[in-house]
């Protein structure tokens, strides 16, 4: 689905000057405003969906909205599409650093992919017993999202955890959903791949569940969840609209991924 699709006159536009656009070295645009940077990808409908799933799960998520670049604005200014859609040279998706000065952020460390389970050693990293049922709590409710939008990029670089002032280790709020809610990005061989643990099938799932049963509750959680009510809402909140046709392919997948809970959970 494309930007043009779901624009409206309405719709929320934060402008860019292309002059204060910069590429860092692994090639990625961002931008500077009062010392946070501003990271710009091109559009993708997954990332405004899977930020609403999130605020309705409770989780921590980073926060995407439209940015339009062009040489006629201001440095940076909140507008209406239909005030500068002549004007612009390109309509991208961003988001703000969540980064907090206080704490410590870190990826999963290179030498825990060597031997073993990932999960368990980022939770070795907890300094108690209470922090560690936390931490595992978020990465859990990370799991369900993930099955549920068929989340398929949920690698190393993708996965953040912070470390606050009081050494606890915590899930860093989500990112990155484009590589979701695409039937032709399910993998055949494996129910899900996350760098912390991989199931590979049914078998390895239940397994998990059997030794942490939340699993199971926040996956049978989906099954009361409407995906086209999601998605609309998710548009709306942005001035922006939802395809007629596209709907009925939102309903679809919603079908099949719960169809997939029901024969994990049962």
């Amino acid at each position: 689905m494309s930007v043009e699709e779901c624009l409206t006159d309405e719709a929320n536009i934060y402008l860019i000057n292309r002059n204060y656009i910069k590429i860092n070295n692994s090639g990625y645009l961002y931008s500077e405003y009062k010392n946070k940077k501003i990271y710009i990808k091109d559009f993708n409908h997954a990332e405004f969906i899977g930020e609403e799933l999130c605020h309705i799960k409770n989780i921590q998520c980073a926060h995407y909205f439209l940015t339009g670049i062009n040489y006629y604005s201001k440095k940076y200014e909140l507008k209406r599409y239909g005030d500068f859609k002549n004007k612009l040279l390109k309509i991208d998706i961003a988001s703000i650093d969540f980064k907090k000065n206080n704490f410590e952020y870190f990826n999963i460390p290179y030498n825990f992919y060597h031997k073993g389970n990932s999960l368990r050693k980022i939770l070795s990293l907890c300094p108690n017993s209470k922090n560690r049922n936390d931490l595992l709590d978020e990465i859990i409710s990370l799991f369900a999202l993930d099955i549920y939008m068929g989340q398929q990029d949920r690698f190393g670089p993708n996965i953040m955890f912070y470390k606050d002032r009081e050494n606890n280790i915590h899930l860093a709020p989500i990112y990155d959903f484009e590589f979701s809610l695409k039937t032709n990005f399910l993998l055949h061989n494996d129910i899900y791949k996350n760098a912390l643990f991989t199931f590979r099938d049914f078998s390895s799932l239940k397994k998990f569940i059997s030794k942490h049963s939340r699993l199971g509750d926040e996956l049978e959680s989906y099954l009361d969840i409407s995906l086209v009510e999601v998605v609309r809402e998710s548009y709306e909140k942005r001035n922006l609209i939802i395809p007629s046709d596209k709907e009925e392919y939102y309903s679809y997948f919603d079908d099949d991924r719960k169809k997939l809970i029901k024969k994990i959970i049962r």
